[in-house]
């Protein structure tokens, strides 16, 4: 199996569970590997790279015994081939059966050429790779696809897993690409066959509250513990749906292990009726902070009117991209806002999420997975908890 995007935060996680379930053993058996797709990065090249990520998922004694079931590949989504060329790349076709596509950019502030560099050239150089191994070995497994439960885009409807609009409207371009990108996947099916994954919000594990990516409600939350964020740009019972990168990663690998699939789509999400809220997402972050920071109690929220939300983000959105050019209430506003300007361009990114948002039904993932996702309050405060024993990531965990 060839996997892209392992040394990310939902990646990581697939390959803790795919170890001990019986994708690796088909692999063992076939003679295939687990190739992974690495980029080098700040001089490490990707062995180098890929054996301390299995050293950190796995430990050391376990890695090494691991090591012989994993190849390293040198390569970057974004160019043709991976940049591996032509010979390269037929090789590296010829020893693949199937492919896990879970490498994306996912920040929410990107630009046009980002979002199509990384998500939709980087999709079409994937499947690349599957036509190219159907070509050589007569046929193809499967090409798994991670998308996103946000291809919806904004809308308050409810959307089922089989459902692309790939008419919008977006809330940004990363929303736009990843549905043109799935779009690309869906086209492939009738080539060989495909398995498309939609999460919602991936937050941390439900069970330790550990993450690697302290972003989307990171974002906020920090801001608002150190005091930087008072006036909470958003509406409190807005639904907002997020799910713990565990039950994501899990149910991946029971979908994958399935011998036959109904659907070709799944929202892994929370689902209708069990989303969480701006409300409940900051009352448990200050019960948290209250709990085990001794430090006294966090002021409550302040929360914009309804109806100042959407003019206040038309107004930011339009000073953050017409700086040279604002008139006077936009000048007037940057002038208020001078010495939180900072904070604002990364707050900003979220406040769509935190007004309005599409419901995912789920119905089809439980069906075949058997289980629901946890709801948020049964592990908000491992989250919270998390993040104050860690500095927000700023500093290692340290376990008894």
């Amino acid at each position: 199996m060839f996997i892209t995007g392992s040394t990310g935060f939902l990646g990581r996680e697939f390959l803790k569970r795919a170890v001990d379930s019986t994708l690796l053993d088909a692999a063992s058996i076939s003679g295939d590997k687990l190739s992974l797709l690495i980029r080098p990065n700040r001089g490490e090249g990707a062995t180098s790279r890929g054996e301390n990520l299995l050293r950190e998922i796995y430990g050391s004694a376990r890695a090494e015994k691991l090591s012989d079931r994993f190849r390293f590949i040198e390569g970057d989504l974004r160019e043709e081939y991976f940049g591996l060329g032509r010979e390269e790349f037929s090789k590296l076709a010829a020893d693949t059966r199937s492919i896990l596509h879970c490498g994306a950019s996912v920040e929410l502030n990107q630009n046009s050429s980002s979002a199509q560099e990384h998500n939709i050239s980087g999709t079409k150089h994937v499947l690349d790779l599957a036509r190219e191994s159907k070509k050589q070995n007569g046929s193809f497994g499967c090409f798994y696809h991670v998308s996103t439960a946000y291809v919806a885009g904004d809308t308050e409807s409810t959307v089922t897993a089989s459902e692309l609009r790939l008419h919008g409207p977006f809330r940004n371009h990363y929303e736009r690409s990843k549905a043109e990108a799935e779009a690309l996947v869906r086209d492939a099916e009738q080539e060989f066959p495909i398995c498309i994954f939609r999460p919602s919000v991936v937050v941390g594990n439900s069970i330790t509250g550990q993450t690697s990516s302290f972003n989307v409600i990171y974002v906020p939350a920090r801001m608002f513990v150190s005091g930087i964020l008072r006036v909470f740009p958003a509406l409190p019972s807005a639904p907002f749906d997020v799910v713990p990168v565990d039950y994501v990663a899990s149910s991946m690998v029971k979908l994958m292990e399935l011998r036959e699939r109904r659907e070709s789509c799944y929202h892994l999400c929370a689902g209708v009726g069990r989303e969480t809220s701006p409300l409940e997402l900051l009352e448990c972050l200050i019960a948290t902070v209250e709990k085990y920071r001794k430090a006294g109690s966090l002021p409550k929220p302040l929360w914009l009117a309804p109806e100042a939300l959407g003019l206040l983000y038309s107004a930011l959105c339009s000073a953050l991209t017409h700086v040279k050019n604002l008139e006077k209430p936009l000048k007037v506003i940057e002038r208020l806002l001078a010495d939180h300007w900072e904070t604002i361009q990364h707050v900003l990114p979220f406040v769509p999420y935190m007004i309005r948002n599409p419901r995912f039904c789920v119905a089809g993932t439980e069906r075949e997975v058997g289980i629901l996702a946890p709801l948020f309050p049964t592990y908000g405060e491992r989250l919270f908890k998390y993040c104050l024993d860690t500095n927000w990531g700023k500093r290692g965990l340290v376990l008894a």
